[in-house]
Formats: structure tokens, sequence, C-alpha cells
């Protein structure tokens, strides 16, 4: 009887030649596992090298190198989402929305109440209208991504009204005229109607007449005070004649049309 080898006993030529091919598609396909691996790497959530940026930015996960935002919840807890509004995951980085622009600081200080770009912005004068930069220094207008106060902007603010800043001039409210001051409540209160050096200052009978203390106790005559000794010349109003009391409502009401010792009297 013929000897039978192990060549013989094992599997025939085709079945051997399906195994080498099921074992080569996968050899094929670890190593597509392995470059895939070595070109793209692993991406690392939290890594210790993102701590930085995952703290200031929702930049908390690894990525090739470089840390990226790609969780939601890391951007709300960022501190550009408190400061800057960059609450909202977009693509790999934290940006603003319209809802946490609205909900900043300063957007009701500043007019930083529209996204764009990423960050909060001022980009349109609704976003100025309802700030106090607004209302109080006449910030109104949006130009250049901030609220500045442009056309008759200042003539609306309370600066205007209390400290005569009506004129726009280079970004902010100044006092620039005359006509300044004598819209100001310290013209009506102070004498302070008449502009010299950058300021409202009483300067004459004709700024005196111009005040509340004029119309109803009848100081409307301007003299500096030299009398009093280790200070400057004080400008201030008094009562200088009868014509200054006879057209007070004090005069009209009860006859004090005279001037005595300072003040009018019946």
């Amino acid at each position: 009887m013929r000897r039978v080898t192990a060549h013989e006993t094992g599997p025939p030529p085709r079945i051997r030649a399906m195994v080498r091919l099921v074992q080569a598609s996968h050899f094929v396909a670890a190593c597509a596992v392995l470059l895939a691996f070595a070109t793209t790497g692993c991406d690392e959530r939290h890594a210790d090298a993102c701590k930085s940026d995952c703290k200031e930015a929702g930049r908390c996960t690894l990525h090739q190198g470089s840390c990226i935002a790609d969780n939601g919840d890391d951007c709300l807890r960022s501190t550009r989402c408190q400061t800057l509004g960059r609450c909202a995951l977009s693509g790999t980085e934290c940006v603003a929305t319209k809802e946490s622009c609205q909900k900043l600081p300063e957007c009701t200080s500043q007019g930083r109440c529209t996204p764009q770009n990423g960050d909060c912005t001022v980009v349109s004068n609704a976003d100025c209208a309802p700030t106090e930069g607004c209302t109080q220094q006449g910030r109104c207008s949006a130009a250049g991504g901030k609220c500045v106060p442009l056309g008759q902007d200042c003539q609306k603010s309370e600066e205007c009204k209390k400290a005569a800043k009506c004129t726009p001039k280079d970004g902010y409210c100044v006092v620039a005229s005359s006509e300044d001051c004598r819209q100001a409540s310290m013209c009506k209160e102070h004498g302070y109607c008449t502009y010299q050096d950058g300021k409202c200052v009483l300067a004459s009978s004709e700024d005196c007449g111009m005040t509340h203390a004029c119309e109803t106790l009848g100081e409307c005559t301007f003299e500096i005070n030299t009398m009093v000794s280790g200070y400057l010349p004080k400008a201030h109003c008094i009562v200088g004649s009868n014509d200054d009391c006879r057209h007070t409502e004090r005069c009209k009401k009860y006859g004090m049309c005279w001037l005595r010792k300072g003040k009018c009297e019946k």
C-alpha cells in the first residue's frame, strides 16, 4: 500500500487559495486603519494640554495637536461665554448668539447686542438706543462697531441738559458754545451761561438775567466779589437796583419791589 503524506491530507489547493486571499484582505484593512490613525491621530477630550484653552474659550479637545471646541457644554462653562457671550458651539469654535449677547452687561451699557463673526458687537442704531450711553452721554449712533454721538444725539442726552455737553466731537459730547451752555440747567441755576475756555461760566449781568434767582429774588446784576481775603475773586449775581426787584414774581404778587439792604422788600 502507498503511504499518504501530510501534504496530501491538507485542504485542497482551491481552499488554500481562498484562505490566502482572506488573510491578504485582513492585512490590507489593518494597514488602512494604521495609516488613518497615523494621519489623524485620536481626539482626546479634556486633555491636559488644553486646560487653559478649555477654561478660557471652551476648546477642551485635543485634535491633531490643536485644542478645539466640540461640545456645547464646554462653551457654556467658558470664561468667554460670561464675558464675551461666546456660549454656543459652531464648528470647532464657541461663538456668540443673539440671546447670549443680549444677556451681557455690555449690551445695556455699550450696545454690544448683535452677534457678528462670532462676537457681540454694535451693528445698528437700534443696538445703541436703549443703552445708558445713549440716554446719558448721547452715544446713540452705530459707527465702527461702537455707539458714538452723531448729529443731534448729544442734544437729547442728560449730559446736555445738566452739563451743557451738547455738541459731538471725536466720539464724545462736549461743551462747544454759549448756546450749549444756555441749554443746560447750570445756566438757569447758577448763571453759567457763557462759553469760555472750554467750559460754561458766569460772565455778565445777561447771564444773571437768565437765572431762576433773577426771576424770583431779583438777583439780576453781575458782580465780582474781591473782598474775601485769601480767595480768588468770585463772580456772582446780586440784587443791584430797584429795577431788578420790579420784574420779579415777588414784586408782582407781594409788592416786594424795592431794594433794601441787598434784598427786594416792600
